[in-house]
């Protein structure tokens, strides 16, 4: 008699299913395992970290993501929704500890990162040119987190392509505006 060569799972005959055996703390076990922790409490993820500063993926009960978002999901008993952030309150990108994780949609993950100074932006005193920003910013008038160099700007408002680039546009929004008036006027004579 010959033994079938899979299983019904579709798996090798006598493989195990790993993941459906392990339990979550099995997993938290096996992840801190590979961290080393800090004075801060801090589980730091020591195997490989993505170019953005994040763990490396893994595989949890048959699918692979992110290690911060599964750990946040066995803690919590349920994962973040898919279009929330799981955030650290510690601000370090390489800590897994369950403690230090939270999700949040992404406004409240961008707020909390403005409120805490770790914006790129933020940091700037300077434009490019070296001109002070605290003296000659700019800032955009409806997205209040935008500033330029004022100096700069001006600057680049002199050159000949801007001065071009300017006065076609300002022939093209008269030429619009001609367009609209003849267009109405148009259909006002043939309405009678």
């Amino acid at each position: 008699m010959r033994r079938a060569k899979y299983g019904p799972s579709g798996r090798p005959a006598g493989a195990a299913s790993h993941s459906t055996k392990t339990t979550d703390a099995e997993y938290l076990e096996r992840w801190k395992a590979k961290c080393v922790i800090d004075e801060r409490g801090c589980w730091l993820w020591q195997g490989f970290i993505h170019h953005n500063g994040y763990p490396g993926g893994s595989s949890y009960r048959g699918k692979s993501g992110r290690i911060h978002r599964f750990v946040y999901q066995i803690h919590r008993g349920s994962p973040a929704p898919s279009d929330w952030d799981v955030c650290h309150t510690c601000d370090n990108r390489r800590c897994i500890n369950p403690l230090h994780l939270f999700a949040g949609p992404r406004l409240v993950n961008m707020i909390d990162m403005r409120n805490k100074g770790r914006g790129n932006n933020q940091k700037k005193t300077h434009c490019p040119k070296g001109h002070e920003y605290a003296v000659h910013a700019v800032r955009h008038p409806t997205r209040e987190t935008w500033r330029a160099c004022g100096i700069c700007v001006k600057e680049r408002q002199k050159t000949p392509a801007y001065v071009e680039w300017r006065r076609a546009y300002q022939r093209r929004k008269r030429e619009e505006k001609r367009q609209a008036a003849f267009s109405s006027g148009k259909t006002a004579q043939e309405k009678p």
